[in-house]
């Protein structure tokens, strides 16, 4: 049986949601049958040009969860979105669950919530 952290799932649903910018995360689980590890994914639509992809993968040696955040790049400036630019220290990271818990609490203590499509 999957035991999940509710820590967990409040900060990964927390994080995709941009702090709650919109209330509902959509959640999908599916599982390797090959080594029996069960991936869950947690996303949400907002009102950002992009939001971070939660990805919590249960293993036998343990959870590891990374995070997606889909590049929003502006060819006519050449740069990436204010939004992009936020969520990006996430990236290319590797979490445990006590790292990832407190991680997305001195983010959003650090950077603050987003207020009317602003980032501040």
């Amino acid at each position: 049986m999957l035991q999940i952290r509710l820590d967990v799932l409040a900060a990964a649903r927390q994080l995709a949601t941009a702090y709650l910018d919109n209330f509902k995360a959509e959640f999908s689980m599916i599982q390797n049958h090959r080594d029996g590890a069960v991936l869950l994914e947690i996303s949400a639509k907002t009102n950002l040009e992009t939001t971070p992809i939660v990805r919590i993968r249960f293993e036998v040696e343990g959870t590891f969860i990374t995070v997606a955040v889909p590049p929003a790049y502006n060819p006519v400036t050449q740069r990436y979105a204010d939004d992009y630019a936020f969520f990006v220290e996430w990236t290319n990271r590797v979490f445990t669950e006590e790292e990832f818990v407190k991680a997305n609490k001195d983010f959003w203590l650090r950077s603050g919530k987003i207020k009317n499509n602003k980032l501040f």
